[in-house]
């Protein structure tokens, strides 16, 4: 198993408090708990300050974390778009590392 630190940036300006905005991310949240369901996702989190977020995910290749973003409602609105970093789990809090098991 590899594991992905993503982050998600905003491409343009978007005000959250439109209806139009609340409905998409309505189905952001969806999304993200979807994968957290499936177990692709350790947790995640929007950035302060700035339009974006965190994602801590797992899959066997890369390629199936970019696959997966790309059909986040943030992206497919056009709002923002995903950077996939894989990284090593060293050491951490014991009650996260059987998720890296």
């Amino acid at each position: 198993m590899k594991y992905f630190v993503v982050e998600g940036t905003f491409t343009k300006p978007v005000d959250m408090r439109q209806p139009e905005n609340q409905e998409i991310l309505k189905q952001h949240h969806a999304f993200s708990k979807k994968g957290l369901d499936a177990g692709r996702f350790l947790f995640f989190g929007p950035k302060v300050g700035v339009g974006g977020g965190f994602f801590i995910a797992k899959a066997e290749e890369q390629s199936v974390i970019e696959d997966m973003m790309k059909e986040d409602p943030f992206v497919t609105n056009g709002f923002a778009q995903y950077a996939v970093k894989e990284f090593r789990m060293f050491n951490g809090e014991e009650s996260v590392k059987p998720w890296f098991d």
